[in-house]
């Protein structure tokens, strides 16, 4: 983990503080879970059938497409994936004309959420081509997007790996038997 001068420097960054303002607008929800002003909560407490029954059409069409296509969703756990994960990311926000962080930021992000079980990140891939990649923040009955990305590849075809990502994370939040999803994600 990094150093306590370090998380300080950080957590006093004028972007974080900004960011703990906007947290202070919060939407309570059942059970005591806060949402960050939420504008696309999914309840998953009826099961995954349900939910997918919510859907609209055209995402269940896109995601019998990625599953004919063969695009699968791995949890990013090991290096290889994390490393996928980074580029894709740095692809992502070097085609919006962003600044990517530095890969240390992104090693210790990783491994202070990791550590305390309240992230996980995941990556799409068609074969061994990575399309792209969400990270999900975990709370005790909600989960929500945190950053997200697509490759240059995903951008050239119609994969629909982002409809693909987004049930990788309602089958897992089921699994931990979570109750709902925040789709929004973390603004």
């Amino acid at each position: 983990l990094p150093g306590a001068h370090t998380i300080a420097r950080w957590i006093t960054s004028p972007r974080v503080l900004s960011g703990l303002k906007r947290l202070r607008q919060t939407t309570h929800i059942e059970g005591g879970g806060l949402l960050t002003q939420p504008s696309a909560v999914l309840s998953l407490t009826e099961g995954e059938d349900a939910v997918l029954g919510r859907f609209d059409r055209s995402v269940r069409k896109n995601l019998r497409q990625a599953d004919r296509q063969g695009v699968r969703v791995d949890a990013a756990v090991t290096d290889r994936h994390f490393d996928d994960y980074y580029t894709i990311m740095a692809q992502s926000r070097r085609s919006l004309g962003l600044r990517m962080f530095p890969r240390r930021f992104w090693d210790l992000h990783r491994q202070y959420l990791s550590d305390l079980d309240r992230a996980s990140f995941y990556v799409a891939y068609l074969g061994d081509m990575p399309l792209a990649c969400l990270g999900a923040g975990w709370g005790e009955i909600w989960v929500t997007e945190l950053l997200s990305g697509t490759s240059d590849a995903a951008r050239e075809g119609s994969h629909f790996s982002g409809e693909a990502l987004k049930l990788k994370i309602v089958r897992d939040a089921i699994a931990r038997g979570v109750r709902y999803y925040d789709m929004a994600g973390v603004r």
